[in-house]
C-alpha cells in the first residue's frame, strides 16, 4: 500500500496508443490535465509516481515526471524506469517577468507575470495576496492569469485565461504592458502557441491577443485588441497642470479627459523639459497624466509621451500600453494616420508601439509590441 502523501499512477498506454489519439500532443494533454487535477484537489498528494519503458520515457518527462531509478519491476525481457512528479513544487506559482514593448533585455516596462491554475485563481482572500505579492515585486504591474475550463465548444484555436493586474497600491482595471507580458509568458511556458488565439477575461471584458512574426526583425509580436478610451474636453486648471509639470501654461496646447486618465498634450520644446511634481500631481482623482507631444516630421514615430500615476503608486511608468487606448484616437484626427507609430519613456528606459486605429474595428485599438523574457522562477507562496 502505498503511503497517504503518495500516489502510484497506472496507465495502460503503449507507443501505438500515443500514436493513435491524435498524436502525441492529445495524451500529453490529458497526462498533464490528469496531473493537474490531483494537484489542485488533493493537498495530501506529495508526489505522482509511476513506472514506464525506455521508449515511452521522453514523453512523460515532456509531461513533468522526473527519471528517479531504474525500477526493480520485472516484466518482461525490457527494463523498467521509475518516474516521479513533484506535486509540492508544481503548487508553487510560476513567475515570469518579461520587459514589454521593446526588443531589449532591461529597456521597454517591466511587468511580472504570476501563472495560477483556476482553484487558486478563484481562492478566497485570493485579492488579498495578489496585493501582497505586487508590493513585494515593487514593479509597476504584476498580472495574475489562470487558464479557464474547456467545454466540448472550446475552439482548438483560442485558448481562454482569466487575468487581473495589480500596481503596488490597487488593483486596475485595464494595463496593455502587463497583458503584452502575460501573453509572452504563456507562449514561453509553451501554454499557447504562435496560431492560436488568447482571450483574455478581464475587468475590461474579453481582451483578445494573437501573435505575429516581425516582418524587419524576424522576431515575436503581440497584438492586442484593446477598446478605445474616447476623450472629452477636461475642466482641470492649466495653471495647476503646468505647475504640477513644472511647466509653464502656454506650453500645454490641449487637455483631454479619457476614461481613466487625464491627457496633457504640451508643445515639443515643454515636453523635453518636463519636471514633474509626483505629489502635486497624486491629489488628482485620476488614475495618471498621459503627457504627449508630436515628433519631428524625419522622426521613424510618430508621436512620445510619459505616463505619470502616483495615484496608483506609479511615480512614472516608462510604456502604458492602456494609455495609447485614448492616445491613439486622439492623434489619428491630428495626424491624418490610421497607423501610429508610437515612443514612450522615462529618464531611464522606454519602448516603442505601434497603434493600428481600423484593423480591430469600430472603437478599438490595435497595440503591437515586442517583449523580452527577462527572469522565470517561483513562488515560495501560494493563494
Amino acid at each position: 500500500m502505498s503511503p497517504p502523501n503518495l500516489l502510484r499512477l497506472a496507465l495502460l498506454t503503449t507507443e501505438d496508443d500515443i500514436r493513435r489519439v491524435a498524436a502525441l500532443e492529445a495524451a500529453s494533454y490529458m497526462l498533464k490535465r490528469y496531473v493537474n487535477i490531483i494537484v489542485d484537489s488533493q493537498p495530501q498528494v506529495k508526489r505522482i509516481m509511476m513506472i514506464a519503458k525506455a521508449n515511452l520515457v521522453g514523453f512523460y518527462v515532456n509531461c513533468g515526471f522526473s527519471v528517479t531509478r531504474l525500477s526493480p519491476v520485472v516484466h518482461g525481457q525490457d527494463p523498467w524506469f521509475e518516474l516521479a512528479f513533484d506535486c509540492e513544487e508544481a503548487r508553487r506559482p510560476p513567475m515570469i517577468q518579461v520587459d514589454a514593448f521593446t526588443s531589449e533585455a532591461f529597456q521597454g516596462n517591466p511587468a511580472a507575470v504570476v501563472l495560477l491554475s483556476a482553484s487558486a485563481y478563484h481562492k478566497d482572500g485570493v485579492s488579498e495576496w495578489m496585493q501582497r505579492v505586487a508590493i513585494e515585486n515593487n514593479l509597476s504591474e504584476t498580472a495574475y492569469a489562470a487558464p479557464r475550463e474547456r467545454t466540448a465548444t472550446s475552439s482548438e484555436d483560442i485558448v481562454e485565461y482569466d487575468l487581473r493586474w495589480f500596481t503596488p497600491g490597487a488593483e486596475v482595471k485595464l494595463c496593455g504592458h502587463a497583458t503584452l507580458s502575460t501573453a509572452f509568458a504563456l507562449h514561453d511556458v509553451g501554454d499557447v502557441k504562435v496560431n492560436q488565439t488568447l482571450h483574455f477575461h478581464t475587468l475590461s471584458g474579453v481582451l483578445v491577443c494573437r501573435f505575429e512574426v516581425n516582418p524587419d526583425t524576424n522576431k515575436l509580436l503581440v497584438l492586442m485588441d484593446f477598446p478605445e478610451q474616447p476623450t472629452t474636453p477636461a475642466t482641470q486648471s492649466v495653471d495647476e497642470l503646468a505647475s504640477a509639470l513644472g511647466i509653464q501654461p502656454n506650453a500645454i496646447v490641449d487637455v483631454k479627459q479619457a476614461t481613466t486618465d487625464l491627457l496633457v498634450r504640451v508643445t515639443p520644446e515643454a515636453f523635453a523639459t518636463l519636471k514633474p511634481d509626483f505629489a502635486q500631481l497624486g491629489k488628482s482623482d485620476v488614475r495618471g497624466f498621459a503627457i504627449t507631444a508630436e515628433m519631428p516630421k524625419d522622426s521613424n514615430v510618430d508621436i512620445q509621451s510619459r505616463f505619470f500615476a502616483p495615484r496608483v503608486g506609479v511615480n512614472e511608468d516608462p510604456v502604458t500600453g492602456s494609455a495609447h487606448c485614448a492616445l491613439g484616437p486622439y492623434w489619428a484626427p491630428l495626424l491624418k494616420k490610421t497607423t501610429i507609430k508610437a515612443q514612450q519613456f522615462t529618464p531611464v528606459r522606454g519602448g516603442y508601439l505601434t497603434l493600428d486605429l481600423v484593423a480591430a474595428g469600430t472603437g478599438r485599438v490595435l497595440l503591437k509590441g515586442e517583449g523580452v523574457v527577462v527572469l522565470r522562477g517561483k513562488l515560495s507562496s501560494s493563494p
